[in-house]
């Protein structure tokens, strides 16, 4: 192979490996659901950060749903939260 052929490689696995690492996946019992205009905030058993949901939808969820949720981890005004790209009811 040759050197730039590698490079660019390289920086594409870099990227990728910072992508992967704030993704997570979490299962949990909902123990509040917060409904704003443009947003939700979830609040799971056992787990210190919010959910963020960007929606202005009222999802066909309750307190005390177990829920899983797909998404990134971030950091706003220093404090901890997922951004949800998925939640999956695992309950009815």
């Amino acid at each position: 192979m040759n050197k730039k052929l590698v490079f660019i490689l390289s920086i594409i696995s870099i990227i990728l490996l910072s992508l992967l690492s704030n993704h997570t996946e979490i299962v949990g019992k909902i123990k509040n659901i917060n409904y704003y205009p443009e947003r939700i905030d979830i609040y799971l058993e056992d787990l210190n950060e919010p959910i963020i949901i960007f929606t202005n939808k009222i999802l066909n969820l309750s307190k005390e749903d177990i829920i899983r949720v797909e998404g990134t981890r971030e950091t706003y005004k220093n404090k901890e939260q997922i951004i949800a790209n998925k939640i999956i009811k695992i309950n009815s």
